[in-house]
């Protein structure tokens, strides 16, 4: 409702109740936007400078299984009112592996545990009074420990049909015991297939042909140790003669001399006097020879 009043002769309207209303409004924006300013004033005092967990240095790169690597997580702070100070977790996918306290901005942690492949570690800094938590990924990669074959065997030279024992032995310089299965091969064939007890694994053969055969073992591996190969172990099977000859006789009279039954091969010394000898063979497959003086003798078959 508005009012007229007389000021030096002039006639003015005037809207108190709006201008009244004006002015209450002004004071209460005013009022308002100082609570706010004094609000935020107090957020900023109480708000955490971020942290930046920058890099996780892996040391060494790549690691055999079984051995420490070193996980170095760098923590730093763009505000850098105060040290960092808190602890990282190192995380293997799910796994929590370890903790390390924050010092001069980073935190260090050895782990012999993991093992052999690829993994994806997560460092996490938690935070403390003054900086927020932060995280960074890093890869790792965990390789086999080594592993290398030996194969000896009962002998170097054998006769058909004679059993062959072969031995291997799987061992690492990086410690612990293979297990798993060593294959034995003859050249490129598989002669057998034998689980590892304790390293070893042996197998034995009389099946073995004539002539020379060049062996070795190859251990396939297993999730810690890798796949190695023997060096060739050579083999000689000999014909055998079974010439189980039992005497020498000359001109009919028994001379007793005693043959080897793995001996193919014999020379006897005789007088110039002397006009024949016979040497008889046991078995049908007899392939003993005789030399006279030096000279090629016969041999009768029976």
């Amino acid at each position: 409702m508005g009012r007229i009043s007389a000021s030096r002769g002039n006639c003015r309207l005037h809207d108190c109740g709006s201008g009244d209303r004006r002015a209450r409004h002004s004071r209460r924006l005013r009022g308002r936007r100082w609570l706010l300013r004094q609000r935020d004033a107090r957020c900023d005092a109480y708000r955490k400078p971020y942290s930046d967990l920058y890099r996780i240095q892996l040391k060494p790169e790549p690691v055999v299984e079984g051995r420490a690597c070193r996980f170095d997580a760098t923590v730093s702070s763009l505000a850098e009112e105060v040290d960092l100070t808190g602890a990282v977790d190192f995380i293997d996918g799910d796994d929590l592996i370890g903790s390390a306290p924050v010092v001069d901005g980073t935190a260090e942690l050895s782990v012999s545990s993991l093992s052999a492949g690829f993994h994806m570690i997560k460092a996490v800094y938690n935070g403390d009074n003054h900086y927020e938590a932060s995280s960074y990924y890093g890869e790792q990669t965990v390789d086999l420990k080594s592993s290398s074959t030996l194969l000896t065997g009962n002998e170097s030279e054998t006769q058909l049909g004679d059993p062959v024992t072969l031995t291997a032995e799987v061992s690492s310089l990086d410690h612990g015991t293979a297990t798993g299965s060593v294959i034995f091969l003859d050249g490129n064939e598989q002669l057998g297939q034998v689980q590892l007890s304790e390293g070893q694994a042996t197998y034995t053969t009389s099946e073995l042909g004539v002539g020379v055969h060049n062996l070795n073992a190859a251990y396939a591996g297993d999730d810690t140790f890798s796949d190695s190969v023997s060096d060739i172990y050579s083999l000689q099977v000999n014909p055998r003669t079974n010439a189980k000859l039992s005497r020498l006789k000359l001109q009919g009279i028994s001379v007793e001399q005693e043959f080897e039954p793995n001996v193919a091969s014999y020379s006897a010394a005789v007088d110039n006097a002397v006009g024949q000898v016979t040497v008889r063979a046991m078995a049908e497959d007899a392939k003993a020879t005789i030399a006279i003086n030096g000279l090629p003798g016969t041999v009768s078959p029976n």
